[in-house]
């Protein structure tokens, strides 16, 4: 599938937006529930 430049900026803006987002909450629970977690 095609995608234009822009287009393709705006996903990986997103992308690594959500990815972001993504550590945090992982950074966050292993802080919070490690034992949970298992580290």
């Amino acid at each position: 599938m095609y995608c234009s430049k822009s287009q393709r900026m705006i996903l990986n803006k997103e992308g690594a937006r959500i990815a972001n987002i993504y550590a945090q909450v992982n950074n966050m629970r292993k802080r919070c529930f490690p034992r949970i977690c298992g580290h």
